[in-house]
């Protein structure tokens, strides 16, 4: 209990921080907030502001349900997509996950990846950034649609990927502990019922 109680004064600590600065619309930050208020509200169902985190992440998360992102760099449309992609598979449902538009990102994603297992950055993205939330998306994506050919996008993104971890790619310790989140995420939406392609 007392562990518990210290985890929810930190996140009550965080969410606070979130609600101060609202980012609206389809993007990035806009469903990542949704996402983390809405967690936490999950989480902590008895803290005092539970109910105002669960109605305002849902508020922010409908803004980008079947909606477009907005996102015009390589380094983010990932972002937003795994936190949507989480948002529906906690709060919404498999079926938003394969509407038209996520489909287009889950071929687009396929189709931007070159056979050297990298994604061309364009916009104010840095080379091989966000590789270890495309792995991620690719690998659920794979699994939602029963698509060889976006798990063999997921094994060339993962196998340049580890190509480049060592200290000479430059990540800082937060940006390992961050793509240990993504690429744990990637493990746990791996199917191994079908083959590449």
């Amino acid at each position: 209990q007392e562990q518990q109680d210290l985890c929810e004064k930190a996140v009550e600590r965080s969410i606070g921080a979130i609600t101060e600065y609202l980012d609206w619309g389809p993007q990035n930050r806009g469903m990542i907030k949704a996402l983390n208020l809405s967690l936490a509200a999950k989480a902590f169902p008895k803290n005092a502001k539970a109910s105002h985190w669960g109605k305002l992440g849902k508020l922010m998360a409908e803004e980008n349900i079947e909606q477009w992102s907005i996102e015009d760099a390589q380094i983010y449309l990932p972002v937003w997509l795994d936190a949507y992609i989480m948002y529906q598979d906690y709060f919404g449902s498999e079926e938003a996950l394969l509407t038209p538009q996520m489909r287009f990102y889950y071929d687009y994603i396929k189709k931007l990846t070159t056979p050297l297992g990298v994604i061309p950055d364009f916009g104010d993205a840095r080379w091989m950034n966000s590789t270890e939330a495309y792995i991620c998306c690719m690998e659920r994506a794979a699994t939602l649609t029963g698509d060889g050919q976006l798990r063999y996008t997921a094994r060339l993104l993962w196998e340049k990927y580890c190509e480049c971890t060592g200290d000479e790619a430059g990540y800082a310790a937060f940006d390992k502990l961050k793509n240990i989140t993504f690429l744990a995420d990637a493990m746990q939406y791996r199917d191994e019922a079908f083959a590449e392609k």
